[in-house]
């Protein structure tokens, strides 16, 4: 089994010590996990909005930069086109409240077109309702860092 992970940035940044640092030890080791593992595999976007938003985030010679070439130069990154979500769909997500114009969508968007389905946040805006409509909608599973210890 393999397992394709749409990654929030806030897991990169708490695993590189730069944000959330109350997340950094389960942030860190999924990322050496990862890594280290031939079965993860990252989940990037056809459109790169997620690359970009990596690349603008993580500064180079952070632990998340050389993790995210590392994956890159061991050809560990899946890259999916966006499936289309109906507009009915988008307007529960919304009334979760999740905040659908805002930087997430982006990783619901690729979550919900690998195969897996994996999203990984520490994000307070995947409260549980959103995470059940996610879920139910989409077949979309929010993970914390330490949960995906357990793939």
């Amino acid at each position: 089994m393999c397992y394709d992970l749409t990654i929030d940035i806030g897991i990169l940044m708490s695993g590189s010590n730069k944000r959330n640092t109350q997340y950094f030890q389960t942030s860190h080791r999924l990322m050496n996990i990862m890594s280290s593992k031939g079965i993860f595999f990252l989940a990037l976007d056809i459109r790169g909005k997620i690359l970009i938003q990596y690349l603008e985030k993580l500064k180079e010679g952070t632990f998340g930069h050389e993790w995210l070439i590392k994956m890159m130069s061991e050809d560990k990154i899946k890259v999916v086109p966006w499936i289309p979500i109906d507009r009915g769909i988008k307007v529960e997500i919304k009334e979760a409240p999740f905040p659908i114009g805002g930087e997430d969508f982006k990783y619901v968007r690729t979550a919900a077109s690998t195969i897996c389905k994996y999203l990984v946040s520490h994000d307070p805006d995947y409260s549980d309702r959103a995470c059940r409509v996610l879920r139910r909608k989409l077949e979309i599973k929010v993970k914390t860092a330490c949960e995906c210890h357990e793939l």
